[in-house]
């Protein structure tokens, strides 16, 4: 529910955007850094859960709420973050697409051969990315590894969109690449034990 709300709410924000944007690809390169930036605060976040779960619920014990309660509140505590670490990337994902078609339709008359190979390709770097997810990098480099390879993706992507700017200068995409290269080489690894933590 949070992927396809977060994918619909970035589609109309980029839709709106695109209508008013005067730099589309600075825009397009910011949405990609900003998906990078969501990628890379997964692992933490992600491994505080448990923690902010077994308070919320040892706080619960403390007012003497009722079992049901006690397990509603830990549910919410730990699928309202977690949704919000889907919807927040998805949603600069959605709101690409619309930056990327304003990007590559030239005429009025090509939007649906320019649509529909933007969905091809789309579709074809999902299947390969859940391929390669898979079976290559997560049995290779665990979840965290995983991740860090996606931000770097995405940060590569983002300098190019700065490098292809035609009032960009050459120094931003090289920076961009360089944060990409730092993240590949500092990403943060599961602390085991924390995350396995239960209430």
């Amino acid at each position: 529910a949070a992927f396809i709300l977060g994918l619909g709410l970035g589609g109309a924000a980029g839709t709106w955007g695109t209508r008013r944007a005067s730099d589309p690809i600075l825009i397009f390169g910011f949405l990609q850094a900003g998906v990078a930036v969501c990628t890379v605060a997964t692992v933490p976040l992600l491994e505080q859960l448990p923690l902010v779960m077994m308070g919320v619920v040892a706080s619960a014990k403390g007012f003497g709420a009722v079992l049901a309660v006690q397990a509603g509140l830990a549910a919410l505590v730990v699928a309202g973050p977690a949704a919000l670490l889907v919807a927040v990337p998805v949603f600069l994902m959605g709101a690409m697409f619309p930056f990327l078609c304003s990007l590559t339709i030239g005429s009025k008359e090509a939007v649906g051969a320019a649509v529909g190979r933007l969905y091809s390709w789309n579709t074809i770097g999902a299947i390969l990315g859940a391929l390669a997810g898979s079976f290559l990098l997560l049995p290779w480099q665990g979840l965290p590894g995983t991740l860090a390879v996606a931000a770097a993706l995405n940060l590569g992507v983002a300098a190019f969109a700065f490098w292809k700017r035609p009032a960009g200068g050459k120094a931003v995409p090289a920076g961009v690449l360089a944060a990409a290269l730092v993240v590949l080489a500092v990403s943060p690894g599961w602390d085991l034990a924390l995350v396995s933590t239960t209430p």
